[in-house]
């Protein structure tokens, strides 16, 4: 008959192929991991330069104008010409780039843009645009 012991445990074998098992897996699933965390904190990001834009028309009928002021890592939202009424800064690896003139989003009295223009907001491997009409259109486009 064979040892009637009964099994107690498990051995250092079973555990490292366990192991070995399991990092193969996060392996695959950390790079997707990453890959999200990255394309949500832009999709955040995006979402507040869009929620300031909408500050910024509303603050053009109370301050008779106002405007956003881009740059490669941020934005100011600006009221009685040149009053610095918010500034963001991008997050790390967040680039922003924009088509207006002078790099700045313009609102009339009237909470309509001066000029119509893009917003471009990158991580590097993905891009979200903002999309600014002369009728006061804003809206989002994922590339």
């Amino acid at each position: 008959m064979l040892n009637s012991k009964k099994n107690q445990g498990l051995t250092l074998v079973e555990i490292i192929i366990a192991l070995a098992v399991l990092a193969i897996l996060a392996s695959f699933a950390c790079p997707n991991f990453i890959q999200l965390v990255k394309n949500e904190k832009l999709k955040s990001f995006a979402n507040q330069v869009y929620a300031d834009i909408m500050l910024a028309r509303s603050l053009a009928v109370k301050h008779n104008g106002a405007k956003v002021e881009f740059s490669n890592n941020g934005y100011s939202v600006k009221i009685n010409g040149d009053v610095t009424y918010k500034t963001v800064s991008a997050p790390d690896g967040i680039i922003v780039s924009n088509n207006f003139t002078n790099n700045e989003l313009e609102f009339k009295r009237n909470s309509l843009p001066k000029f119509n223009g893009t917003i471009s907001i990158s991580n590097g491997s993905k891009t979200i645009s903002i999309i600014v009409n002369l009728n006061g259109g804003v809206s989002f486009e994922a590339n």
